[in-house]
């Protein structure tokens, strides 16, 4: 239900300006209810031209930072990425063309880092 509390609150989390200090992160969360409630507010949101212009820049940011990170990273930083990368895969925002560039670039670099790092 749009109207229950728990959604507004993911919501209103989702759409903040700044990052909060404390609090829950939603990104981090293993509530499968949590999980469906966001999912089910991103597919209720439109796709505005701003998110669009997001959505079309941020692969090309990220593809700079793995570039980055595959560069000059040491191993244990590598560790840390490797599982943030497959749970980030799971919870991208459902644009299609987003999608497919996010997830093209996390096999990409993922098969970079187990090439670099059997």
């Amino acid at each position: 239900d749009r109207m229950a509390p728990a959604f507004k609150t993911v919501q209103q989390y989702i759409m903040r300006n700044e990052a909060g200090i404390g609090g829950v992160c939603v990104w981090e969360t293993k509530d499968e209810a949590q999980l469906s409630m966001i999912r089910v507010l991103w597919n209720s949101l439109p796709v505005t031209p701003r998110v669009s212009s997001v959505c079309k820049l941020v692969p090309r940011f990220l593809r700079v930072y793995m570039n980055v990170l595959l560069s000059h990273a040491p191993p244990s930083c590598i560790e840390r990425v490797v599982p943030l990368l497959l749970q980030r895969c799971a919870s991208l925002y459902p644009v299609d063309f987003f999608l497919n560039a996010v997830h093209s670039l996390i096999i990409d670099t993922l098969q970079a880092i187990f090439q670099q790092w059997p």
